[in-house]
């Protein structure tokens, strides 16, 4: 998931369908790119990580400047913002013929 991390970018049910994969396969990891918007909701995604015992399977990488190249390295790109006005980052996703 590519985005600033704060409660409008919805990166607490990011970790929820993650949750829900890892329960029935094992061989898969998930990132987190973008900067700490919201110290508050960072504590709160980190902490459901934690509980769920998923800190190796998901990691909080940060920003990124070069997110094209950043496709380059990953097979599906997850988005869970609710209401997207233009989604820079499915169109950059698509582009480099990453799945969203």
């Amino acid at each position: 998931m590519v985005g600033g991390i704060s409660p409008w970018k919805n990166q607490l049910d990011f970790i929820k369908v993650a949750k829900k994969i890892l329960e029935k396969r094992t061989n898969v990891n998930f990132y987190v790119f973008g900067d700490i918007v919201s110290k508050y909701y960072f504590d709160l995604i980190n902490n459901e990580r934690e509980k769920c015992f998923l800190k190796e399977q998901i990691m909080f990488e940060g920003f990124k400047k070069d997110i094209p190249k950043l496709f380059d390295t990953i097979d599906i790109t997850l988005h869970k913002i609710r209401v997207e006005s233009f989604g820079r980052v499915l169109i950059e996703s698509n582009a480099s013929s990453v799945p969203v």
